[in-house]
C-alpha cells in the first residue's frame, strides 16, 4: 500500500449540517472531546477528525478481513447510531502524542486540520502530515523557532509554481505580492517541521537535536543518518505537509467528493 492523502474541505462537504449524524457514527471519547470545543468549527474539525481516522483503519481491518462483521454491517447500512461493543479496536495517543491503533501497530496514519480543511493520509509505514491556512501573521513573533536555514530560505523568492497545486482558485492572490511570498514560504518550512515531527512521533522537541538536517533543495530531511522524504502541496488557500520514508512523484491529496462523503462516510 502507498501513501494516500485525503482532504475534507468544509467549503465542499455539508459537515456542517451532518455534524449530529457525524456524532452518532464515532465513540463516546471522540464525541466528548468534539464537543468540549467552544467554536462550532472547532467541533466539527475534530468530529470530522475522528471520523476519517475511523474510516481509515476500519477499510484496513476490511481488507485484512478482521473487521468486526456487526461494524462492517453499519458501515454499509443508514446510519444512525453506533454501539461503541462493535469496535475491536482502539486508538490511543504515545507519549508525545502521536494516535495509533493499539492493537494494529503496522497500521499508519497522520491527520491535521486548519481553516476549511481537514487532512489525513495513510500508509503502510509511518508518516506524518500538517495542513495550515495561510493567514497574515507576523512572522517575526516565530523567529526563535527557526534555524539559520530557515530564516535564509524565508528571504529568498519563492516560486510557487512548483508546488503540487490540488485548486488553482486562488492561486494568484496568493502570489501577487512579496509579502504574501514570503508568507507562502513560511508556511511551507512550518508545515514540514510539524510533519517531520509528527512522522518520528516525539513531537517539535526533535528540534533541539542538532542531528535533523532538513534539505530544502532536494525535499529531504536527514535525521540520525537517516534519509526521509517530504513533500508540500499548495492547495487553494493552505499549504499541507508531508514526511515519509518515501514518496512517488505522482502523488496528490484527493478531496472528497460530496458523493464519497455520502456513500462511506
Amino acid at each position: 500500500m502507498g501513501i494516500s492523502i485525503y482532504i475534507a474541505d468544509m467549503r465542499r462537504l455539508p459537515l456542517a449540517e451532518q455534524y449530529e449524524h457525524i456524532l452518532a457514527c464515532l465513540p463516546e471519547e471522540d464525541r466528548v472531546k468534539s464537543q468540549r470545543f467552544i467554536r462550532q468549527e472547532d467541533r466539527i474539525r475534530s468530529a470530522v477528525g475522528a471520523l476519517l481516522i475511523r474510516r481509515g483503519v476500519e477499510a484496513e481491518l476490511a481488507k485484512r478481513g478482521l473487521l468486526n462483521p456487526q461494524l462492517d454491517e453499519f458501515l454499509h447500512s443508514d446510519h444512525h447510531s453506533l454501539d461503541d461493543s462493535m469496535r475491536m479496536y482502539n486508538i490511543v495517543k504515545n507519549e508525545y502524542g502521536k494516535p495509533y491503533v493499539e492493537e494494529y501497530p503496522d497500521i499508519h496514519f497522520s491527520l491535521s486540520h486548519s481553516g476549511e480543511m481537514i487532512v489525513y493520509a495513510k500508509s503502510d509505514k509511518s508518516l506524518g502530515i500538517d495542513v495550515e491556512k495561510i493567514c497574515d501573521i507576523d512572522i517575526t513573533e516565530f523567529e526563535s523557532y527557526l534555524t539559520k536555514i530557515d530564516k535564509r530560505l524565508l528571504e529568498s523568492s519563492i516560486d510557487t509554481d512548483n508546488f503540487e497545486v490540488s485548486l488553482s482558485v486562488k492561486k494568484r492572490q496568493i502570489t501577487s505580492t512579496a509579502l504574501s511570498k514570503k508568507l507562502v514560504q513560511f508556511y511551507r518550512i512550518w508545515t514540514i517541521r510539524e510533519a517531520f515531527a509528527k512522522k518520528v512521533g516525539i513531537g517539535l522537541s526533535v528540534f533541539d537535536n542538532d542531528d535533523v538536517n532538513i534539505d530544502y533543495d532536494n525535499e529531504r530531511i536527514i535525521f540520525h543518518g537517516k534519509e526521509l522524504m517530504y513533500r508540500t502541496f499548495l492547495a487553494d488557500d493552505h499549504i499541507i505537509s508531508l514526511c515519509a520514508d518515501s514518496i512517488s512523484n505522482g502523488l496528490k491529496p484527493h478531496f472528497i467528493t460530496r458523493k464519497e462523503w455520502n456513500d462511506y462516510y
